[in-house]
């Protein structure tokens, strides 16, 4: 919760987007910058990351935090 409180401090905004592919399909048309999520399995986010991998996003999972960029 520390990174993302830093996170929240330096962006120009956060939005909370319910369902777990919603927002990384956001990602992967341009409307938004990045997705943060912790705690979720990779059902949550396979079919998020193949989606804004094709749209030429990048994915990393590090210590069961997934972040979309």
């Amino acid at each position: 919760m520390e990174n993302l409180n830093k996170l929240v401090r330096k962006s120009h905004g956060l939005r909370c987007l319910g369902g777990a592919v919603l927002k990384y399909c956001y990602v992967a048309l341009g409307a938004a910058e990045c997705a943060y999520d912790f705690g979720a399995h990779a059902w949550d986010y396979a079919a998020s990351e193949f989606i804004v991998r094709e749209a030429g996003g990048v994915t990393k999972i590090h210590q069961e935090v997934f972040l979309i960029l």
